[in-house]
């Protein structure tokens, strides 16, 4: 579990993460914001309309905290029905930064792996098929097998 926390773009420092930082910038371009634009719209409008005339709303826990995987999703190219995989998946990945590490390993390697899969089934797809989404611009930025 260490290996994958410290060997991942956002822990990497110096020049790893230079030369991985690079190649995945050129998946970021306005053109790629863009693809999102309606998306991010609709769903902040979506979030904030299911408490329209609610006496309560949390808005960590009923927007805040709802809003990044679909967003994720769509630039990723992942349909609407990958929504809960990865909710789930992040959610148990995330318990690698509370107090219960020790208890929560198992449920985050397990997290781990099963969107590691499914990242690289997607990725496998992606090849056979570019699209126009950031897992195909990834692969486009391809460089020395990163």
């Amino acid at each position: 579990m260490w290996d994958k926390a410290v060997n991942n773009l956002l822990s990497l420092d110096g020049a790893k993460h230079r030369r991985l930082g690079h190649l995945v910038s050129k998946a970021f371009t306005p053109r790629a914001s863009e693809r999102t634009r309606a998306l991010t719209t609709q769903t902040i409008s979506e979030l904030i309309d299911a408490h329209t005339g609610t006496a309560r709303c949390d808005i960590v826990t009923d927007i805040a905290r709802r809003y990044p995987i679909p967003i994720i999703c769509a630039l990723l190219g992942a349909p609407r029905s990958d929504w809960p995989l990865f909710s789930a998946g992040t959610d148990d990945i995330f318990k690698l930064f509370n107090w219960n590490l020790a208890n929560d390993a198992p449920d985050i390697l397990r997290a781990w792996s099963c969107l590691d899969a499914h990242l690289e089934d997607m990725v496998t797809q992606r090849r056979n098929s570019l699209t126009d989404d950031l897992i195909s611009d990834l692969i486009r930025a391809e460089d020395d097998g990163d």
